[in-house]
């Protein structure tokens, strides 16, 4: 993970704890952890949610990212992939208020990349 990575991570994880709408941590993935799964997670306002994070001009989720994010969505978790702090609020603000992103979106994403 990159250096901007990293201070984008922390600065939504920051946004987000001093919100008063919610908790956030990173999961930190490596060795042993779940390969694919969603950089933050957390509760926004009651709900579940799960945010993948790239950095501008730092390429889009994998197909095994966007499946992660699939699952989740279909277990009624709010998703999304954030480039900026405001993306990240942005994406919690709709899914909280009932917009959530449908399972189906994340499969399309995936499916365009070539894995089904």
């Amino acid at each position: 993970m990159s250096k901007a990575e990293t201070k984008l991570h922390e600065a939504i994880m920051r946004a987000i704890n001093n919100s008063g709408h919610g908790r956030a941590v990173k999961h930190h993935g490596g060795r042993f952890g779940d390969a694919g799964h969603p950089d933050l997670y957390g509760v926004w306002d009651g709900c579940a949610f799960f945010v993948e994070v790239k950095t501008r001009g730092g390429g889009d989720p994998t197909a095994l990212q966007y499946r992660q994010l699939e699952l989740w969505a279909a277990a009624g978790a709010i998703t999304g992939c954030a480039r900026s702090v405001a993306q990240a609020i942005g994406v919690l603000d709709s899914g909280s208020g009932g917009q959530r992103i449908p399972a189906s979106f994340w499969r399309r994403c995936r499916q365009l990349q070539g894995d089904s």
